[in-house]
């Protein structure tokens, strides 16, 4: 029989049926889908259950039949050892995540370390590179400073070789 029904035969809602399965642990089939399967027996039960609460006892007072606290004080703890292996795995799961992220982290900070070494290096190099272009460049202008006459002498000397060459041509030296 589903929820639906055991609440239509107490005449209570399906909602109260599913509070009073769970807040007292009732050891409840269930089918395929996840959804209670109530036996007669456990009919009786929520009978029980419903009147000690018409009689005005809280919730969270009902007592409930003596056979069915034995079975219900035996099966928490395997709930408790599936909750514990459960969690026993997760908790393998996060270090293992741990360690894992630790060892990329390691690796970037080693690629990025050696990227920067290469990029010091070319700094290097770079700066090698431009000082001697720069000696090479004072050494240039002190050596063609000295071997090229400064700009008014040559300036005179074709104005020579031009009455040189005019003279030459009209009186044919």
């Amino acid at each position: 029989m589903d929820t639906k029904h055991a609440a239509k035969l107490l005449e209570v809602s399906t909602s109260t049926i599913q509070r009073w399965v769970k807040h007292s642990a009732l050891p409840m089939d269930r089918n395929e889908l996840g959804h209670y399967i109530y036996t007669e027996e456990s009919i009786e039960i929520l009978r029980q259950i419903q009147s000690q609460i018409q009689q005005g006892i809280p919730l969270a007072e009902v007592k409930l039949p003596q056979a069915l606290a034995h079975k219900q004080s035996a099966k928490p703890p395997e709930k408790d050892t599936t909750e514990n292996f459960f969690l026993s795995k997760i908790n393998q799961l996060e270090y293992s995540l741990n360690q894992k992220a630790d060892s990329v982290v390691s690796y970037q900070l080693l690629q990025h370390r050696r990227e920067i070494e290469e990029l010091h290096e070319q700094v290097k190099m770079l700066s090698e590179k431009i000082a001697r272009l720069e000696s090479n460049q004072k050494q240039m202008k002190k050596s063609s400073s000295m071997e090229r006459p400064l700009p008014i002498d040559q300036s005179a000397a074709r104005k020579k070789n031009r009455k040189r060459n005019i003279m030459g041509m009209l009186f044919g030296f």
